[in-house]
């Protein structure tokens, strides 16, 4: 049984309640690699035909030869459906779905429920679009969310059981706020947070993703337990990603009864 915390104390953990102050880390990304923003490139700031941006990343992201995630999509659905029991009438949000690498995958798992796909770029948000008509994903839901700190999930609120970030978590611009956001959508007792991302270190990565990634994985942990989780998992997963961990986490429950009244309802 999780242990609650009371309202002041998850005020002080850095997120209030819905109409509550709370401050925002002020994330640091290298200007050298991000020189029109941390989601310059998915967002076209450079001015290139939307063809050769969604050529460009379709490669990057979908090349298993080339990518870890790519290459163990069977093994990450597997790690879902044994840490997070996906059976057929689960709500299961792709957060940052990109090229929707993992779409079809998820909604053959949730046959009978929902999978909902977000994506900051139109240019991604196009391509889904394209892939849920060609291959009939009857039961996905494409959401453009504009800001990108707001996953727009708010019709949700508590009836999210998966939200899944997969190699998504380090371009995040407002990563408190985000998290708040999806802890909010996720069910109290039972919806878990999947954060798949990529190693800082410079004994594993490469020079190009030790600088690309702002963060260590404890230093990403440390900001999602800020935000009211709490730690359920670090599947072992190197046999099939290299240069990647998996952490899973719960909402962890607020002592409502110590504030009547204040923050989010019960």
């Amino acid at each position: 049984m999780s242990q609650a915390i009371t309202w002041p104390d998850y005020l002080a953990r850095g997120v209030g309640g819905e109409g509550q102050g709370f401050f925002e880390i002020m994330p640091i990304f290298s200007r050298e690699q991000f020189k029109l923003g941390i989601n310059g490139d998915f967002l076209n700031r450079v001015g290139m035909r939307d063809e050769q941006v969604l050529e460009t990343f379709t490669a990057r992201f979908e090349n298993p030869e080339t990518r870890d995630i790519a290459n163990a999509v069977p093994n990450i659905l597997g790690v879902l459906a044994e840490h997070c029991s996906l059976p057929d009438n689960k709500i299961v949000v792709d957060f940052g779905s990109g090229t929707g690498l993992l779409l079809d995958g998820l909604s053959k798992a949730v046959t009978l429920g929902n999978v909902i796909a977000t994506e900051i770029s139109a240019i991604f948000v196009n391509r889904l679009r394209e892939k849920v008509k060609a291959q009939n994903l009857h039961n996905v839901r494409i959401f453009h969310t504009k800001d990108g700190r707001d996953p727009q999930l708010q019709s949700y609120k508590g009836q999210v059981d998966l939200i899944l970030l997969c190699d998504v978590y380090h371009h995040l611009e407002h990563p408190l706020t985000t998290m708040r956001a999806c802890r909010a959508a996720l069910r109290p007792e039972t919806g878990r947070l999947v954060v798949i991302d990529f190693i800082k270190d410079k004994d594993i990565s490469t020079p190009f993703l030790f600088e690309h990634v702002r963060a260590t994985q404890e230093e990403f942990k440390s900001e999602i337990l800020m935000s009211g989780f709490e730690l359920v998992c670090e599947p072992p997963c190197t046999e099939f990603l290299k240069e990647n961990y998996i952490m899973i986490f719960k909402p962890r429950p607020i002592d409502w009864a110590s504030s009547p009244g204040v923050g989010w309802a019960k």
